[in-house]
């Protein structure tokens, strides 16, 4: 349970073995690979590019920085490949995504299969049906916009081209805002040259035809438009009815072409399941690609060094020495102090605490020389967030939910891991409920604690929680102060605020039991000792009378531990008010009339339990993550260590199946 320890790893060998020494590199997932290169102008002009792919589309060559864009264009080509492909596939039911899992496949089949599989043939096909399925869409649109505007004139019995060859009548067709209707119909009445037909009318518009039967009069027809006549723009010969049904048959025909593409695009399951193999491959070839920036290199030779967690050294060392014997020198050394700074972070909990690893790494993971702190908080933040929320039926929505989706929905491991989280969460939120005896704000038949009348005993309670972490916060000061040899400030700022709240509470214990009233003068004399020893302790680490100062300054900081202490209320507070709300949303749904509190109410119930069910899981994880980061990691906990990332295999769409007796990450 702490910080797994780490080992240095160097391989040396000759430049055409690089690619197979990271493949197995890859392979095992267990090397994260430092960075050994020099600076180009140290470079050896003469030598080969390290990182080289070919470009079979273009058939050219690539080196260096465009090898490694090709690859991650090549990648996104892919992955739309895929989503093209999934678009069009029938939608699985809710219990067939339970069902299915990853296939699971060797380091080998994936790298068997890039190679063999004809990437582009398949990537090229999807872009064309999809491009053809876009033009079809745009078709479909323009044909659906044509036939919008056709449609309302569907009765009309002559065309614009029909009437411009009447020689005996001038006919013009075109539309009128409705609001025009009244003035427009009167203009027409005034001169006995223009007669109107009505084609259709609609809540904007409507159609009309004019006929003029004076020829010679036709500037009567430029009058038209101060009435925002607007003309029928129609270029066919065919009426609009036959332009309509041709419209209609080119439609079928388009729909036709659509859905035998959109068959053929969904009929392709097993080609779906070899482009998301694909991808996978890709982007193990593209670490690896840009893995090579990181190595160290002359002419004949390159050099790999990494770091390896110190329980997998031994099968990575025969590993690699039984596939390449003596054509690889490998070292290996120990953590220096000179290295602790740049050492990777791995943390190795038991399966209990590794879910609460989730808390330690929002904060910021360990340095190497320091303490793991996820043990030490994983009780607590358990405690304080099912104090908070502190309700049966919470608590088992919350792990009956979590357990389902781990059980049969099988997510990812960082997912997962955050599903642990609350899943245990979970359990606590329904132990607690059972001590306050709460079940969706209902009072249980039993409680140990009644909420509304123990106010104060949940408030003790709360402090005494507070006044543990605290004091465990401060011995874990004084551990990780002396472990660095630092044994003064070991004391100043663990080892005597320790013995000092313990003292206080020593004399609150006998001055309030009787029984244990000998506590007091112990506890008052422990607090006075240590408390001299702080000011003691600071002459010493300066070396002068001037570490009077810092020691009373650091007696001065008792006034804000104890309102750290004061912090530990809201466990008590948030636990109130989430059960009082729960009550009060119980009480509106019962004074509703039978019928409705029984139709509406179970409604409205289901609903107001959900807001305090949100509400309450925010409180306890924000406040509970303030109470440990604040109260607890401020006394002892520093962070900043960089995570270990080793070079491993990817597996969005894929399990890797492993064969060495490594840890699967």
């Amino acid at each position: 349970m702490a910080v797994s320890p780490m080992m240095k790893v160097t391989l040396i060998t000759s430049r055409d073995l690089l690619e197979d020494l990271l493949l197995e590199v890859q392979q095992l997932q267990h090397v994260q690979v430092n960075d050994l290169a020099q600076p180009d102008d140290t470079a050896d002009k003469d030598e080969q590019p390290i990182i080289q792919q070919f470009d079979a589309k273009h058939q050219v060559q690539l080196t260096d920085d465009e090898a490694l864009q090709y690859l991650a264009k090549r990648q996104r080509r892919i992955e739309r490949a895929i989503e093209q492909h999934e678009r069009h596939l029938p939608k699985p039911s809710f219990w067939q995504k339970i069902k299915t899992e990853q296939p699971s496949v060797t380091f080998e089949e994936i790298e068997a299969h890039g190679n063999a599989f004809n990437e582009y043939a398949v990537v090229n096909r999807a872009n064309k049906l999809t491009k053809r399925l876009q033009s079809i869409q745009e078709e479909l649109q323009t044909i659906k916009i044509e036939r919008d505007y056709l449609e309302k004139w569907k009765y009309l019995e002559v065309t614009p081209k029909m009437a411009s060859t009447f020689q005996f009548v001038k006919i013009v067709i075109g539309t009128v805002p409705s609001t025009q209707e009244d003035p427009f119909i009167k203009f027409i009445k005034q001169h006995e040259d223009l007669e109107h037909d009505v084609v259709f009318m609609n809540d904007i518009e409507y159609g009309v035809l004019i006929f003029l039967k004076d020829l010679e009069n036709e500037a009567v027809l430029s009058e038209l438009k101060e009435y925002q006549f607007v003309p029928f723009d129609y270029d066919y010969d065919k009426l609009p009815m036959e332009r309509i049904f041709e419209l209609d048959e080119q439609a079928k025909q388009l729909e036709t072409n659509r859905q035998s593409i959109i068959d053929e695009m969904s009929q392709t399951h097993n080609l779906l399941e070899e482009l998301k193999l694909q991808s996978d491959y890709v982007e193990n070839l593209h670490s690896r690609e840009k893995t090579k920036l990181l190595v160290g290199r002359t002419r004949h030779l390159i050099a790999i060094d990494g770091w390896i967690e110190q329980e997998n050294i031994s099968t990575f060392t025969h590993h690699i020495q039984e596939l390449f014997g003596e054509q690889v020198v490998l070292r290996q050394a120990e953590v220096t102090d000179r290295d602790i700074a740049n050492v990777p972070i791995k943390l190795k909990n038991h399966p209990l605490v590794e879910p609460f690893e989730v808390v330690t790494e929002m904060y910021g993971l360990p340095k190497y020389d320091e303490i793991d702190p996820t043990p030490f908080l994983m009780p607590f933040y358990l405690t304080f967030f099912g104090m908070m929320v502190a309700d049966v039926g919470y608590g088992l929505i919350l792990a009956l939910v979590t357990g389902f989706v781990l059980k049969f929905l099988k997510p990812q491991a960082t997912t997962a891991k955050n599903l642990r989280l609350f899943h245990w969460i979970g359990w606590s939120v329904v132990a607690w409920g059972a001590i306050y005896g709460s079940f969706f704000g209902y009072s249980l038949p039993y409680k140990l604690i009644d909420m509304n009348n123990d106010v104060t005993k949940v408030l003790v309670v709360a402090m005494i929680f507070g006044f543990i972490q605290m004091v465990i916060a401060f011995l874990l000061n004084t551990y990780q102060q002396a472990k660095r040899k630092d044994y003064l400030n070991a004391y100043i700022g663990g080892l005597s605020w320790a013995m000092i709240f313990v003292g206080i509470a020593l004399m609150v214990v006998g001055n309030f039991l009787p029984q244990w009233a000998f506590l007091a003068p112990i506890g008052k004399w422990l607090a006075i000792i240590n408390a001299v020893g702080i000011v003691i302790a600071s002459v010493l680490n300066a070396k002068s009378l001037i570490g009077i100062g810092s020691g009373l300054y650091n007696l001065y900081g008792i006034s804000s531990y104890f309102g750290d202490l004061v912090s530990y209320s809201r466990l008590m507070a948030l636990g109130l008010s989430g059960a009082s709300i729960a009550a009060a949303f119980n009480t509106i749904v019962e004074i509703l009339p039978p019928l409705a509190r029984f139709t509406v109410g179970v409604v409205l119930f289901i609903v107001l339990h959900l807001l305090n069910f949100g509400l309450s899981m925010l409180g306890g994880y924000v406040h509970g993550i303030r109470l440990v980061f604040v109260e607890f990691f401020g006394k002892f906990y520093e962070g900043g260590g960089k995570p270990f990332k080793p070079l491993n295999v990817a597996s969005k769409y894929v399990k890797i199946k492993t064969k060495y007796n490594l840890e699967e990450k």
